[in-house]
């Protein structure tokens, strides 16, 4: 007799309603760095591939992305490979060790190694392959930075989510982010702060930035498992 609950989903799994992304941590110009993806289903291996390629604003956490991903995969039914690129520094398994900073341009050699990278692999050798890049905010401009470094490349569109050209210091989330890391004691004091809540369980987190950032479920816990343990 098969039992009545047997394929039934556990209390805690979740159950997604968008093709979640496989990651893998791989080395970008010396940076261990995190890559989100899906491949798509039922493509012949010679044919021409659609590949996109999501550049995320800032915190440059991927995380965040994964449902954005997923269902951009299952609207394009399933027919693309993408890939999400997480920000240098961003993971917490660094290859150059802790307590490094990257510059905007560092930021940007690491998109333009990464799109060389994907540009070759044997799947995507044929020529009518075409890229599509997707950026959120500061992303934008490595994105403009990018296809000036690659301007015959098989990139056929960027778009630009909200993007941060420049002047980013003068709007409103940026002027708050810059008096929060301009300052070297406000730099400690943050810091510290996050640091105190490192005894805390993820869950507990979770639910304090769900309710004072009014993030969802998923956005809260990438929050407190990414970005509140620095």
């Amino acid at each position: 007799m098969v039992e009545e609950n047997q394929n039934s989903v556990t209390k805690n799994e979740k159950v997604l309603d968008y093709t979640d992304s496989k990651e893998e941590i791989i080395d970008i110009n010396g940076v261990s760095t995190k890559i989100l993806y899906i491949k798509a289903e039922n493509i012949s291996e010679n044919s021409p591939r659609t590949v996109v390629i999501l550049v995320p604003g800032s915190p440059g956490i991927v995380d965040y992305y994964r449902r954005f991903m997923g269902q951009i995969y299952d609207t394009w039914d399933k027919k693309i490979d993408i890939y999400g690129i997480e920000h240098s520094g961003h993971t917490g398994r660094k290859l150059e060790g802790d307590n490094v900073l990257y510059s905007n341009q560092q930021l940007i050699d690491s998109k333009i190694k990464f799109f060389d990278m994907i540009k070759e692999k044997p799947e995507y050798a044929n020529p009518d392959t075409k890229f599509y890049f997707i950026a959120h905010s500061l992303g934008g401009y490595m994105v403009l930075k990018l296809l000036e470094a690659r301007p015959i490349s098989g990139i056929v569109k960027a778009f630009l989510i909200f993007p941060a050209i420049h002047e980013i210091e003068k709007t409103p989330s940026g002027n708050l982010s810059f008096k929060l890391i301009k300052y070297e004691f406000e730099r400690k004091l943050v810091c510290a702060l996050t640091k105190s809540l490192d005894f805390l369980p993820v869950s507990f987190k979770a639910s304090i930035v769900k309710t004072v950032a009014g993030q969802s479920e998923d956005e809260s816990e990438v929050t407190a498992k990414e970005l509140l343990k620095y």
